[in-house]
């Protein structure tokens, strides 16, 4: 651009650029502009870097949002994970930063921390963790989803004729929880091995590792690795209890499926399902659609352990969705059925159960929960 050093020129030159700038703006809402205080506009500029972290306290101290977009639509918070300033992202997050927030692309603050950063660590409180956000913990964890508290019918609401599914009895999920999007895979549970937490190198059965669900593995084996991952990252992980695996495979509804009433096509990896592949072998995590928590493969695929012992009804069954370790805990319980089963034994209410020690299952798999504590 031409150098102006006439005084006049240059108040001219000035006057014409703004007038062209607010004739921009006015086209714009709002939102779309990006309209940011000075302070706002400060928040974001220095939330990418952690040797800023003071700064980005103080300006919380103000009372200043970390929730609000800038012209390129992302707000501090983006800019904290993008940049990998855990610390800062952390701080704003307690501030009262939504976790939900989307940014232009639709993308989560917690999206870009894991993607960005390697899964690092976010602390931040439960209450924060809507339903429906996900996250890890670590760069090798498991993706876990928040669930909704509420309560539900638990057993064969449909038809009422399998008596290890009742009573059917209300349960009252009240503590938060979040539970793994899908179950453990075979690149999770080799990366505990390769940390030496898990001690059992499991048979893939040559249909490949990766993102397909973890087999031959059995009630113990799982427990070994829930406590790997416990105190690799500081958190409450476990499995989960009976009444809370039922509570999350429903998803709200009370049909025979989380889908319907009919198994369908393309809706689960299990025999005579209709799906591509039937009776071929476990399909990587995540083939099939997620039900309406946003969980994949709780319908087939393989089976998976939960905590609770084997009892043969709902007799006495907490209603608190707490593990029922009374009964006879030689035998584990089993949900969800697997690839090898017929469509009547993937229904939410199914339930079966097996040795702890159980290891020769090409079949059984585990799926994780993580208590959310305030």
């Amino acid at each position: 651009m031409k150098n102006i050093t006439n005084p006049v020129a240059r108040i001219k030159a000035s006057l014409a650029g703004s007038l062209i700038l607010g004739t921009v703006l006015l086209l714009l809402t709002p939102a779309q502009a990006g309209v940011m205080s000075a302070d706002e506009q400060n928040l974001f500029n220095v939330a990418n870097d952690d040797r800023w972290h003071d700064k980005v306290q103080a300006l919380l101290a103000k009372g200043v949002s970390p929730n609000v977009l800038s012209f390129e639509s992302k707000a501090a918070m983006h800019a904290a994970a993008e940049g990998g300033a855990m610390k800062n992202l952390t701080v704003m997050l307690q501030a009262g930063g939504d976790p939900n927030l989307l940014d232009g692309e639709g993308n989560t603050p917690l999206h870009w921390a894991s993607a960005g950063s390697g899964g690092i660590t976010v602390n931040y409180p439960a209450a924060r963790m809507t339903p429906g956000t996900t996250f890890r913990d670590c760069e090798e964890c498991p993706e876990m989803v928040a669930i909704p508290t509420g309560s539900y019918q638990m057993g064969d609401v449909s038809d009422g004729v399998y008596s290890k599914e009742l009573p059917v009895h209300e349960v009252m999920i009240s503590r938060p929880f979040a539970v793994g999007k899908y179950e453990v895979t075979f690149a999770e549970w080799d990366a505990c091995r390769a940390a030496d937490g898990c001690t059992h190198q499991p048979n893939d059965m040559f249909w490949g590792r990766g993102t397909r669900p973890v087999i031959n593995v059995s009630w113990e084996d799982a427990q070994e690795y829930v406590k790997w991952l416990s105190h690799k990252t500081g958190k409450p992980y476990r499995l989960l209890s009976e009444a809370e695996w039922e509570y999350v495979a429903r998803a709200g509804t009370t049909t025979k499926y989380w889908w319907g009433n009919e198994i369908g096509t393309n809706n689960a990896n299990c025999l005579d399902c209709g799906s591509q592949g039937d009776m071929e072998g476990t399909a990587p995590v995540g083939s099939f659609a997620a039900n309406g928590f946003g969980v994949f493969d709780t319908a087939g695929n393989v089976w998976e352990w939960v905590e609770d012992c084997w009892n043969d009804n709902y007799e006495g069954a907490p209603t608190d969705g707490q593990a029922w370790m009374n009964g006879n805990c030689h035998r584990r319980v089993v949900r969800g059925g697997s690839w090898v089963n017929f469509p009547e034994y993937v229904r939410p209410a199914d339930r079966i159960r097996l040795d702890p020690g159980l290891r020769n299952s090409s079949y059984g798999g585990f799926r994780l929960a993580r208590t959310l504590t305030p």
